[in-house]
């Protein structure tokens, strides 16, 4: 007498789940070709007889982290870690706000406090830090130090000046190189800018990205942090007891 295998296929084919049976019926049409059905249940069969094939995947390469600056820099926060920002200033939301740095590896922030008024190029970058690459930080590096003292005056004691003076960060944006000393970008409102720099040092190329230096205010106004960029080499002053920041030894040593 000929083995029923029909009920049994039926009740196998009711306990499985329901994304699974396109596939079932997909096997139970390849065996019931005329064409090529005996082929087909050759190669199942022996897959069946072999076990499950596993196959060996490379994990796919990391994707590295990124900063996001406009995950951090936001208004209103002020939780027990972030930081409570009370200001950003247009030229900071425009050429920072959508920056993503590569998350890189901490690092020891020096700084120096000035002890008499003075401008970007000569006095700070040329004189005070010893030219641009030792002047250069991150947004990582500005937001670090606003983590470690989140409510100014009221966290625990830290670099950043809390008293109406401005720490002052050289921060790097990224840009499209032109001709000449000419970049440009697209701001927050998706218009493009077209810009000169006067010296060509603040204009340059890091693998393959141009950036153009921007200066970076950070102060506490009572309310909370503001956050302002300028040029470099804009006709403003820093004024005497402002703090600026960079991986360059100053008369100070930071301490965290």
């Amino acid at each position: 007498m000929a083995r029923n295998y029909l009920d049994p296929m039926i009740r196998a084919a009711v306990s499985v789940p329901q994304d699974r049976l396109p596939l079932m019926a997909d096997i139970a049409n390849r065996l019931a070709s005329e064409e090529n059905g005996e082929a087909w249940h050759a190669h199942l069969a022996a897959c069946l007889r072999g076990g499950l094939l596993v196959v060996n995947v490379e994990p796919a390469s990391p994707v590295p982290a990124k900063f996001i600056a406009r995950d951090h820099f936001k208004i209103g926060t002020g939780g027990r870690v972030e930081a409570k920002i009370y200001s950003l200033g247009d030229n900071f939301q425009n050429w920072f706000l959508d920056a993503a740095e590569e998350i890189t590896t901490p690092v020891k922030l020096q700084f120096i406090t000035l002890e008499s008024g003075m401008f970007d190029k000569k006095d700070v970058i040329a004189d005070k830090l010893g030219g641009v690459a030792m002047a250069i930080t991150s947004l990582q590096d500005l937001y670090a130090k606003l983590e470690q003292q989140p409510r100014g005056p009221q966290s625990p004691d830290g670099d950043l000046l809390t008293n109406g003076q401005v720490n002052i960060f050289y921060i790097p944006q990224a840009v499209k190189m032109l001709t000449g000393n000419c970049f440009r970008y697209l701001n927050r409102a998706g218009q493009l800018i077209i810009e000169e720099v006067g010296d060509s040092q603040y204009l340059f190329e890091i693998n393959g990205q141009w950036y153009v230096l921007r200066a970076v205010g950070v102060g506490w106004d009572g309310d909370g942090w503001y956050v302002n960029a300028s040029p470099v080499g804009a006709p403003n002053r820093w004024r005497a007891g402002d703090r600026v920041f960079s991986r360059k030894a100053g008369v100070e040593r930071s301490v965290a």
